[in-house]
């Protein structure tokens, strides 16, 4: 297998990412793969704003300088309780040549197994759709080391080079991969459906992002209202019958 090494922590994690690798279909594997694929496919977007970015000046010491960064990005999230289940994101700096790609996972993984990333052309996502077992050899892997967590999840970074963009447009969907606690493998699949025209788009209004993100989460609250009370219906109907 051919591997783009970022940094040296990678190195350690490869046999742990093999794992999820030839494992995908175990237990850890995260989605139902169709159903998730058809309706998130063109749910990428393109959000961009101003912020502080470290820099070399002139004299070799590094400032920050405010440039306008642009992340393209794809999230999954539970639609049951609102958990972020994958997020992609490729980050852009105005005036810097290499982005940097981002992957959020959940929490609950184990930090030196890192996170793996196939890009899949578009014969392996079929087979992967299928959730028949893909051909090792022929894939590519990424494998990026954790950055740090929040209490959405942890996130793994790295600077890619153009190559890598290209194959993310080229390509029909990936194979994001870890290790849960429990030396379990945990795979994701994400559609790069939307991808190129997203990236090379103009960037979705900041107000109407956090619109969309507002309303997705109040459909989720309503949802958990809903089961919460269709619950307590059930509790309290079982418990007349037992009287």
């Amino acid at each position: 297998m051919m591997h783009w090494i970022f940094n040296s922590q990678s190195r350690v994690i490869g046999a742990a990412l093999v794992l999820a690798l030839v494992g995908w279909s175990a237990p850890g594997f995260a989605q139902d793969a169709k159903k998730k694929a058809n309706n998130e496919e063109n749910n990428w977007v393109k959000v961009c704003d101003k912020a502080p970015v470290p820099e070399k000046g002139k004299d070799g010491k590094v400032v920050k300088a405010e440039k306008e960064v642009c992340i393209t990005r794809y999230q999954q999230i539970d639609g049951n309780t609102g958990i972020n289940l994958v997020t992609v994101g490729l980050q852009q700096v105005k005036g810097q040549d290499a982005p940097h790609l981002m992957i959020m996972v959940p929490l609950g993984m184990v930090l030196k197994a890192g996170v793996g990333v196939v890009v899949l052309n578009a014969d392996e996502w079929k087979t992967l759709l299928k959730k028949e077992k893909l051909d090792e050899k022929k894939l590519k892997q990424m494998l990026l080391g954790f950055e740090h967590c929040i209490f959405e999840g942890c996130t793994a970074r790295a600077q890619v080079k153009p190559e890598v963009v290209d194959s993310l447009k080229k390509g029909a969907g990936m194979l994001v991969m870890s290790v849960d606690i429990q030396g379990r493998p945990a795979s994701f699949i994400v559609s790069l459906k939307g991808f190129t025209k997203a990236m090379d788009g103009k960037p979705i209004d900041n107000k109407v992002f956090a619109q969309m993100r507002q309303q997705a989460m109040a459909q989720i609250r309503e949802r958990q209202k809903q089961a919460y009370q269709q619950y307590m219906a059930k509790q309290k109907n079982e418990g007349g019958k037992k009287k």
